[in-house]
């Protein structure tokens, strides 16, 4: 113990405590006193050892585990900076079970860049089941149960998981646009670039009405897009009524009576209907072909995971891959673990594919 003073009360005694992890060269996931025996070591009770122990768990210095012990936590500093020479022993990718089809190879990617990456650093996959939250609930008490360095990777989650995320003070990175009030890093794609260029391109090929088929639940990232697209036709003179938004449901379901009234009401113009993703494009398209052979439409998707074969359907492409971007998601986590700051926010730029 490096001071001769004895503690009076809990925060002098935390205080106290921090200092002989130092003195100790203890490290995250090191052992540590017990409640008792810090009392003993440093003639208080143990009652004022316990609140000593509850304040340096609120600041994840320690970690305390029932029948098992203390340990270090993430949330100790070494007195000079911030640990950083900890290695991840474990990152844990969570993708919503929607999206898997998004993303068929995702398992295979970031199994290749891991061993690239941080060869040393184990690799879960949680494929989540509806039960979104419940699921997350018991990986994230996993994870805080782990005195080894673990961290999360949030793939197009849902807002309760990214708030349970962001709550539990676990590093963490989505993949994706995050919800309001989230303050967790991500990596996203430049949303409003999309909306510019697919609007544009929408312009050039005469269409004077515009039909967002969007998802149900709304991220920053489709916020940007619907934005981009109204200052896009704004900046081109054209009316408030000229764009319609109409909700996909969490199935896939097309609002197909909505879809109805909208595109006879502009049947007379060219329309132009963007949909958030490759999957509602194409059903837009197999069911506007059965529907609406005689109508002038054209169909854009805002998907830049993957590349449609229909040639018909205008894309947009990131402009560097999606190895290249898990490569950067994981480099920045190796980083961020521990910081707790938000220190990627990156946007990666697109352009239209060739048409």
């Amino acid at each position: 113990m490096p001071s001769n003073d004895l503690p009076t009360d809990p925060i002098s005694l935390s205080k106290m405590i921090e200092d002989d992890i130092r003195h100790r060269g203890l490290r995250t996931g090191d052992r540590y006193l017990t409640a008792k025996d810090a009392g003993e070591q440093f003639k208080v009770s143990t009652v004022t050892a316990h609140r000593a122990f509850v304040i340096l768990t609120d600041k994840e210095v320690v970690i305390r585990k029932r029948k098992s012990g203390t340990y270090i936590g993430p949330g100790f500093i070494t007195g000079e900076k911030e640990k950083t020479n900890d290695k991840l022993q474990s990152i844990h990718v969570i993708m919503d079970k929607i999206y898997r089809k998004s993303f068929p190879n995702m398992f295979e990617l970031f199994n290749e860049v891991m061993e690239t990456e941080l060869p040393e650093t184990a690799f879960q996959m949680h494929i989540v089941p509806d039960d979104d939250y419940n699921y997350c609930q018991k990986i994230i008490h996993q994870i805080k149960e782990s005195p080894a360095p673990e961290a999360v990777i949030l793939i197009r989650s849902s807002e309760r998981v990214q708030n349970l995320v962001q709550e539990s003070k676990i590093p963490a990175i989505i993949y994706g646009s995050p919800y309001s009030g989230i303050q967790l890093p991500f990596l996203d794609i430049d949303q409003k670039m999309i909306g510019r260029l697919i609007t544009e391109k929408l312009l050039q090929e005469d269409c004077r009405h515009f039909i967002l088929l969007q998802n149900n639940y709304w991220r920053r990232g489709d916020t940007d897009l619907f934005n981009e697209i109204s200052t896009v036709l704004g900046d081109n003179q054209l009316p408030m009524g000229s764009l319609e938004v109409h909700n996909v449901s969490n199935r896939g379901i097309l609002p197909v009576e909505e879809l109805k009234n909208a595109i006879s009401k502009y049947s007379q113009d060219k329309i132009g209907i963007i949909c958030r993703s490759h999957s509602i494009s194409n059903e837009i398209q197999l069911h506007l072909h059965e529907s609406y052979p005689d109508i002038k439409i054209e169909i854009a998707s805002c998907d830049y995971l993957t590349e449609l074969k229909d040639s018909q359907i205008i894309q947009v492409k990131p402009n560097f891959n999606q190895k290249d971007q898990i490569t950067l998601l994981l480099k920045s986590l190796s980083e961020y673990t521990y910081k707790h700051q938000n220190l990627l926010q990156e946007l990666i730029k697109v352009q239209l594919s060739s048409c």
